[in-house]
């Protein structure tokens, strides 16, 4: 784990990070890559997912 030094001159172990922040920052943007091939290459089915997704969730929050 990555020590920094604070203010006072202790220094405190960064544990309380479940995961691993560059490593994370990679896998969102290898999803977001992939996300934006699958959009070019089939617009269509990306379009009417979105809406199904965004219907579904809005029955969610509106459900009274």
């Amino acid at each position: 784990m990555e020590k920094t030094a604070t203010h006072n001159g202790h220094s405190s172990t960064l544990d309380f990070l479940p995961f691993d922040v560059d490593e994370t920052r990679q896998k969102l943007s290898d999803f977001g890559e992939q996300a934006t091939a699958f959009i070019r290459e089939k617009p269509g089915l990306a379009l009417l997912g979105a809406f199904c997704v965004g219907f579904a969730l809005s029955r969610l929050v509106n459900r009274r």
